[in-house]
């Protein structure tokens, strides 16, 4: 809601899922983009009342903190983070 035009799905999905894979593949946790804008016809009732989130699922409380720890700065467009895992996901393509 702070920055409702950035695209945080894209950039978190990225092209052909490649930020995802590398996200769940670094941190083994399974990363979920969920909330009343997505189309995910696993959410639950109350995720869909929500506005958009990341959902993330770990075994371990180290390996969800660290998921936490990549994905903050995806979700702060004026982050380097941010821009690289934008450009690069549209390199791509």
């Amino acid at each position: 809601e702070r920055y409702p035009t950035a695209p945080f799905m894209g950039v978190i999905i990225g092209a052909r899922g490649v930020n995802h894979k590398r996200l769940q593949d670094t941190t083994g946790c399974r990363i979920f983009i969920r909330g009343r804008e997505v189309g995910d016809k696993f959410q639950t009732d109350e995720e869909l009342q929500m506005p958009m989130h990341v959902h993330i699922e770990g075994d371990t409380e180290e390996q969800i903190m660290m998921a936490e720890a990549l994905i903050q700065p995806l979700l702060n467009p004026e982050s380097p983070e941010f821009e690289y895992a934008r450009t690069h996901g549209m390199q791509q393509l």
